[in-house]
């Protein structure tokens, strides 16, 4: 199974201590949300990213097109790697899979259908606002691990429209999504986009250390509220009457009078 989807349906679901204080050790504590760092450019990207050094947190990347191309070696085994490969095909699927990559990020209109029995790689199907909810629904309904939201979210402070359009994606799926934002986004928004349902956020990670204090802020987010919704509940003043118990030429309700 793929790293990266057990890390997103872990995401947000450690116990919260008495007086909703976090645990300080990294293995007690389950993020919120998981930060995935976007690398873009095509030179020097494993020397400087794959390293053995840092080892107090997972290491997610996302390669960019240009470098899925182009990557051939073993992606180390201390990295949690995936791939943008919007055309993705089986033979490409099965050379990912070959080099270690973890999960693959794809447009589920131009792919091949035959991926999707692919059990070892994270399947991460692009969704758009162009989409209808049942379009959504149905992608999400299909052997895909995620869904990446396609809206990049630029900076601080989100727009309300923003979040409308984030919220109706989210509201018709059931998989862990994904989105794009910039790594020096508000706490404040970052703590919306949370609430909002969303598992991980790509952030680019120029400069490394950019998306180390990216990262730091998630840890850092206030405790999740639990909030639960129940919409079967209805007001008694607006339910309804039944008129076989209280229709008053019947004999019942001559005998209640009594």
């Amino acid at each position: 199974m793929s790293k990266l989807i057990d890390l997103l349906e872990k995401a947000g679901t450690q116990s919260v201590p008495i007086l909703g204080f976090r645990s300080k050790t990294i293995e007690n504590k389950q993020s919120d949300i998981v930060p995935i760092g976007q690398i873009s450019e095509t030179f020097h990207y494993k020397k400087k990213y794959f390293s053995n050094k840092i080892k107090d947190r997972s290491n997610i990347f996302l390669l960019s097109e240009k470098i899925t191309s182009n990557i051939s070696e073993n992606i180390p085994k201390n990295i949690i790697c995936g791939v943008t490969k919007k055309d993705l095909t089986k033979n490409e699927m099965n050379r990912m899979k070959n080099i270690g990559v973890d999960f693959v990020i794809f447009d589920p209109y131009q792919s091949e259908a035959s991926i999707l029995n692919e059990s070892q790689i994270g399947k991460v199907a692009i969704i758009n606002n162009s989409n209808s909810e049942e379009e959504n629904r149905a992608i999400a309904e299909l052997e895909v691990d995620a869904v990446y939201i396609d809206q990049s979210i630029e900076k601080s402070p989100i727009k309300f429209q923003t979040v409308i359009q984030i919220q109706k994606a989210t509201n018709s799926i059931e998989v862990p999504a994904i989105i794009n934002c910039e790594n020096n986004i508000d706490a404040s928004d970052l703590e919306t986009i949370r609430n909002l349902g969303i598992k991980g956020i790509i952030s680019s990670v120029e400069p490394l250390k950019d998306f180390e204090k990216f990262s730091n802020t998630i840890d850092n987010l206030p405790v999740q509220k639990n909030i639960d919704k129940n919409f079967a509940a209805i007001s008694p003043n607006l339910q309804e009457t039944n008129p076989e118990i209280f229709d008053e030429d019947s004999d019942d309700y001559d005998d209640l009078d009594e």
